[in-house]
């Protein structure tokens, strides 16, 4: 895998990053190497860049089974991305008329970097809105442009809802990712908002925090078994097109306590599509991110949680016991009411009792048992090192 990713690296830096008069030099890859650089693209979701700088520089064989699969991905790509401004834009346009305030969140700032807006993938849309319009924008995106929910409870920061042609919507109340020490500032992100222009409801982050809720962000998924090569290209790319004041940045991570990792998520961007060299933590950290693919592994998952919860037996008395300030969002009543955590506790159980949950509760279980004492060491010492733990 470690040949294929740097072909993937090096043919998406000369895309994407390439100076005035590039010439980098590609070398022809066989048709068994461009079906490992497909799979691996694939499974971070870079096939459609992947196929991009391929074709730019004529490496694409015509008519191989391998170059099919790479312009598909590159029209599926354009497809995905014409759906979701067209439905980002009816969105806007409806909270504008209803005077309700919102922030267009991560990949519809982040494409704007882009050479072309379609090469960011999304595979949804992050709007914020204020907690107390949660349900006035609901109601809004219902009456006026049909859009249903998913049935399910209210998620940790967001709820699910889905228009009528499929596109989905995460419709944040809160960007927190239930880890104190970025939620403390997370919970602030108002603060940091202004409008686009004087009577428009439409907010922008200021670049810095942006930034820095990108790398929190990053942290979260990182936490929860992998972030995929996307969001470190996204930060070499932010790092080179956008302006903002890196040492602001750096204190707001500082002051969250993932300062550390920032500057390793840095070194990493570099080495990957800066031709930095590697160092021993850059290395530890792309074997955990390519094992993990887009939204990491569960086994990943499971090593980080029982390593947080200080064992085996106390992660699972965890994911049978949802704690109180993670519960009180998917039963908001808790929050006057707290004496219900029991009832509220026993309506989540039978709400898991579909089969999607019962399988990734067994494979939880499986992973939990199978722990290997090295996995866990790994995880810890990664953990450390970034300053995560």
């Amino acid at each position: 895998m470690q040949q294929t990713a740097e072909q993937l690296f090096s043919l998406i830096s000369a895309y994407l990053l390439k100076s005035a008069g590039d010439t980098t030099a590609i070398p022809p890859l066989s048709e068994s190497e461009l079906e490992d650089l497909y799979k691996l693209s694939q499974r971070h979701d870079l096939a459609h860049l992947a196929g991009a700088a391929l074709y730019e520089r004529g490496l694409l064989p015509k008519g191989a089974a391998v170059s099919e699969k790479f312009q598909h991905a590159q029209v599926v790509a354009l497809y995905r991305y014409t759906k979701l401004e067209q439905e980002r834009q009816r969105i806007c346009q409806t909270f504008e008329t209803a005077g309700i305030a919102y922030v267009p969140l991560k990949g519809t700032i982040i494409r704007q970097y882009y050479p072309q807006p379609h090469l960011r993938t999304s595979c949804d849309i992050d709007i914020l809105v204020h907690r107390e319009d949660l349900a006035r924008a609901t109601e809004a995106l219902t009456e006026k442009l049909g859009y249903k929910g998913d049935g399910g409870e209210l998620h940790y920061h967001d709820v699910s809802l889905f228009s009528p042609s499929g596109i989905h919507l995460e419709l944040h109340f809160t960007i927190e990712n239930d880890w104190e020490p970025i939620d403390r500032l997370l919970s602030k992100v108002w603060d940091y908002c202004t409008p686009v222009a004087e009577g428009k409801f439409e907010h922008r982050q200021s670049p810095e925090f942006f930034m820095f809720h990108q790398i929190a962000h990053m942290v979260s998924h990182f936490l929860n078994g992998g972030c995929g090569i996307r969001p470190l290209l996204d930060l070499q790319i932010l790092r080179q097109k956008m302006p903002f004041d890196d040492p602001s940045v750096q204190a707001l991570c500082d002051a969250c306590d993932i300062g550390v990792f920032y500057g390793h998520a840095k070194a990493l961007s570099d080495a990957w599509f800066n031709h930095q060299p590697h160092d021993d933590i850059t290395r530890q950290m792309e074997a955990y991110i390519l094992y993990g693919g887009v939204y990491g592994t569960l086994e990943n998952t499971v090593a980080i949680k029982q390593r947080q919860k200080g064992g085996r037996f106390s992660f699972i008395m965890y994911r049978i016991f949802m704690p109180y300030h993670q519960l009180k969002v998917k039963y908001p009543v808790l929050v006057k009411h707290k004496w219900l955590y029991p009832i509220m506790t026993v309506r989540r159980w039978f709400a898991l009792l579909t089969p999607a949950s019962r399988k990734r509760a067994k494979q939880e279980l499986k992973h939990s048992a199978s722990q290997s004492d090295e996995k866990a060491q790994s995880v810890d010492q990664l953990l450390r090192h970034l300053g995560l733990n």
